[in-house]
């Protein structure tokens, strides 16, 4: 071959590898372009219950076995506020409160009114997986002091959110944005109608290949206490928790929101039981919409490639440190919450003490979805979580509240330190859960001024409130940052 041939030759062959490449990234292009609208996309369900204990869920069997038993149970799963309007809106939105400024359930400054009129329906979750090419539905709360049944926020494909009142019979529902009543028979019981709607969309989208997201949120176990008939004479034995936080016998180093609470009578103890009981009668009926939903997306080829998603929007106190039927502490009981998730990739019966939040479901959600996530975010997706523990993960977080003479702001650490502010009356708490793990000494106070104690627990307190400081103006990356101590 002459030098020309063999130049020419060369100067076709690299033109070929470029026409190649060209056509390679103009592929990965299109791919990428094409993946919003990927049969691959996983349909993605969210059970949310109402004022759930953590260990509520160890008393709903079905739930256990369709998806803790099958996915993977988070042991460290919180609220960054335990109230629900401020933590549905950190659910919708994944923000912290002192970011989407919904701070309680009360309108005009909170709830419906506030996140409505704040813009904050024109992003959310719903939003970002519908530009994804997502089938979405809400079945049940929104917020509280919703009941303008016209109004469909953005996003949402189809709607049947509760409005009007919060009872379990004669109520009504905003289907579509068309108010529908409910009496008192047993098939109008709110989460079975509920369970209804959810198996009736799974079914009529089951010859769909567009991906669909579900936010399914019965009311249940929240008041008023009333059980579907079939359940109403379950667990007359059993007992509300009896920690060693129940009825604390000694409270004068807890702030006086607290200390000011006198000792549970045998008869509010007796109350707390039969309230207990209550709640968990009304589980029962979700864990068959559990059962019911999960077994529709195994009946229409669907469960395989779908997540399933079971938590709370707070936890809630039945007489630890003497504070009965209420939520917006700091204590465990009140803001920690069951989280368990099964789907694609995850190993079943798997567990994990990484800390989530309910900030952490919308990106986890948008990045299950391979949909946008806005740089307001606060959380972060779980989904590194589902196969692996061995990544840096957040060693932190915050917690706030913002109503009455509780309002206060927190630090927990993985290792179970906690520091309280309180911020309308200067009282701190500062507990090791390490050591005391149901929160019975407040060392912010104990420790000999002249021990050496004494110099550890401020060293901590320190370290701890810089760690608060860090955490309480955050916004989007500087929270994921401050979260781990960064």
């Amino acid at each position: 071959m002459t030098q020309n041939a063999q130049k020419a030759f060369s100067l076709r062959a690299l033109a070929t590898l470029v026409l190649f490449l060209v056509l390679a990234l103009v592929a990965t292009s299109c791919i990428a372009g094409a993946a919003l609208e990927s049969p691959n996309q996983p349909d993605i369900v969210l059970i949310l219950t109402d004022d759930m204990r953590a260990d509520d869920i160890e008393h709903m069997p079905k739930t256990q076995s369709l998806i803790v038993d099958q996915g993977l149970s988070f042991s460290n799963a919180f609220v960054t506020t335990s109230q629900c309007c401020p933590s549905r809106a950190s659910i919708l939105r994944g923000q912290y409160a002192h970011n989407h400024h919904v701070p309680h359930n009360r309108g005009p400054e909170g709830g419906f009114e506030k996140f409505r009129k704040l813009g904050h329906e024109e992003s959310t979750v719903a939003t970002w997986l519908d530009e994804a090419g997502y089938n979405t539905v809400l079945l049940g709360k929104y917020f509280v002091q919703y009941g303008a049944a016209a109004h469909i926020p953005p996003g949402w494909d189809e709607w049947y959110a509760r409005s009007l009142n919060a009872n379990y019979y004669d109520y009504a529902l905003s289907e579509n944005g068309e108010p529908v009543y409910y009496g008192s028979s047993e098939q109008d019981y709110q989460t079975d109608v509920l369970t209804r709607k959810a198996t009736d969309f799974i079914n009529r989208a089951a010859d769909s290949s567009q991906p669909l997201f579900m936010y399914l949120a019965p009311q249940a176990p929240h008041i008023p206490y009333q059980s579907a008939s079939r359940h109403e004479d379950l667990f007359a034995e059993e007992k509300a928790p009896r920690p060693p936080s129940f009825n604390e016998a000694e409270v004068s180093d807890k702030p006086s929101k607290v200390n000011e609470l006198p000792s549970l009578s045998p008869d509010e103890e007796a109350n707390l039981d039969q309230v207990y009981r209550q709640r968990l009668r009304m589980l029962q009926a979700v864990d068959d919409m559990v059962e019911a939903v999960v077994g529709e997306l195994e009946a229409v080829g669907r469960l395989e490639n779908t997540y399933v998603f079971f938590t709370s929007d707070n936890g809630y106190l039945l007489g630890e440190h003497r504070i009965a039927e209420t939520k917006g502490f700091g204590y465990e009981e009140s803001i920690k919450v069951p989280l368990a998730v099964r789907g694609p990739g995850i190993p079943a019966g798997s567990t994990t003490d990484r800390i989530a939040l309910n900030t952490d479901l919308a990106p986890t959600f948008a990045d299950l979805a391979k949909a946008t996530t806005p740089d307001f975010v606060d959380g972060r997706s779980l989904r590194p979580v589902f196969a692996s523990d061995t990544f840096f993960w957040r060693t932190a977080f915050l917690e706030e509240f913002f109503m009455g003479k509780q309002a206060y702001r927190a630090v927990r650490t993985t290792g179970g330190e906690k520091y309280v502010e309180y911020t309308r009356t200067g009282e701190r708490e500062l507990y090791d859960r390490a050591t005391d793990p149901y929160e019975l000494e407040n060392r912010y106070q104990t420790a000999d001024a002249v021990s050496l104690e004494f110099l550890q627990l401020r060293l901590s307190t320190l370290v701890l409130r810089s760690r608060l400081s860090a955490l309480e103006d955050c916004a989007g990356e500087t929270c994921r940052a401050a979260e781990d101590g960064l």
